[in-house]
């Protein structure tokens, strides 16, 4: 009988069994306590300063819209083909570099200790819905950058075809912070002593923090210990969950004038169009399209899973997931590897994914429709999904056209 996962092991099965040093796989992420802790210890520095705001969610922090720049289209090819566009304006059918407000640091950037962080990002779901995602990033990336005018960035994207226009403040992405609580082991030992890393080290592995599920086992042990529901059943490989298309799905239906963000609910009605995906339906370019999936979800306090879409790693002869295939994989080569939205620790209720592709993508129900990637927190999260502390307006939610 498989073990509950332990963050801190210092040792793991691999997929094929063997038990291999557990350095920086699989990955680690910080609970919100974990993130409040590493900032009191110095370790993370964000500016403007967290109090008790509600900008720390479960798992993650919310970071809000500076100003956008390099507007290309998804389907460029050329780096410095870049649209004019206001600096708010984001473009249907296009991704761009968008400057946060806060200003992310670590005591890591400053080269000499080790690189125990690694920022991910991803979009709050109110823009994931309206075909926003995360670009340029991967499962493993880094999706924060530094820039020299002391802001950080992060390459967003619109599938959908409406334009949209920001204001500063709006909250969009949202960042997990990744963690390698073992990387002072392998660190060269320069600039710092011994006991200055070793003592980084051991402040580093006292934070709150969650390991990602790495087999079919440690899942199945999540299922026991009733941290994990899933009906009607968990379809699973090496601990990801494949989550597959019901029939109730919509596209979001172009305007004929740009929205504002902060109106989007306004506009519900008006943009959610129900579409029929009994017989097969092609996803369109610049078209967002949200199937809801045929999987009900119930998840303790311990367990968080984020979504991804169009992985790399997919099996070639996948429904859903055919246009990674020849002839249509180097028209689809700019949407891969994307992250599709994150189920914070304490979720319940049903839950859609926004399939995404350029050429080529037929989506039937039953077919496969995205990659549940599973994070496990021992000592659970301070304040989850569905608290009177966390804004819980998806929970329970049964029907995604209701």
């Amino acid at each position: 009988m498989s073990r509950l996962p332990d963050p801190l092991a210092l040792t793991v099965a691999d997929y094929s069994g063997v038990q291999v040093p557990r350095y920086n796989w699989p990955l680690r992420m910080l609970s919100d306590r974990g993130i409040r802790q590493a900032v009191a210890l110095g370790l993370i520095k964000v500016a403007p300063c967290l109090g008790d705001d509600d900008r720390i969610q479960p798992a993650t922090l919310d970071l809000s819209v500076e100003k956008i720049r390099s507007i290309q289209r998804l389907d460029e090819r050329n780096p410095c083909h870049h649209i004019p566009a206001p600096e708010l304006h984001m473009l249907a059918g296009c991704q761009a570099e968008l400057i946060v407000a806060e200003r992310i640091s670590f005591l890591q950037d400053d080269m000499r200790s080790p690189m125990f962080f690694r920022p991910s990002a991803d979009m709050r779901s109110g823009y994931c819905r309206l075909g926003g995602f995360v670009g340029k990033q991967g499962i493993y990336g880094r999706g924060l950058s530094p820039l020299s005018d002391l802001k950080d960035s992060l390459w967003i994207g619109n599938y959908g075809p409406n334009d949209f226009i920001f204001e500063r403040g709006d909250r969009v992405p949202q960042l997990f912070f990744y963690v390698e609580p073992f990387a002072d082991f392998s660190f060269p030992r320069a600039g710092l002593s011994d006991k200055e890393i070793t003592e980084l080290g051991d402040k580093v592995r006292s934070l709150e923090m969650g390991v990602q599920i790495t087999s079919d086992e440690e899942l199945q042990a999540m299922v026991r210990e009733s941290d994990l529901k899933i009906l009607p059943t968990v379809t699973s490989q090496n601990g990801w969950i494949i989550v597959h298309a019901s029939e109730i799905a919509y596209r979001i239906r172009k305007l004929d004038h740009p929205i504002a963000y902060k109106d989007r609910k306004k506009f519900r009605a008006e943009l959610m169009e129900p579409i029929d995906i009994s017989k097969g339906y092609e996803v369109k370019r610049d078209e967002t399209v949200v199937i809801q999936m045929k999987e009900k979800f119930r998840l303790s306090p311990r367990i968080g899973i984020r979504f991804w879409d169009s992985l790399l790693e997919t099996p070639p002869d996948l429904n859903g997931y055919r246009h990674l295939n020849p002839p249509h994989f180097s028209q689809n080569m700019n949407i891969v590897n994307l992250s599709d939205g994150w189920f914070d620790p304490g979720y319940e209720g049903i839950g859609g994914r926004q399939p995404k592709g350029l050429a080529g993508r037929i989506i039937s129900p039953g077919d496969p429709i995205g990659f549940g990637q599973v994070f496990f927190f021992p000592k659970g999260v301070e304040r989850p999904y569905g608290s009177d502390a966390v804004n819980s307006s998806h929970q329970g939610k049964t029907n995604l056209l209701a």
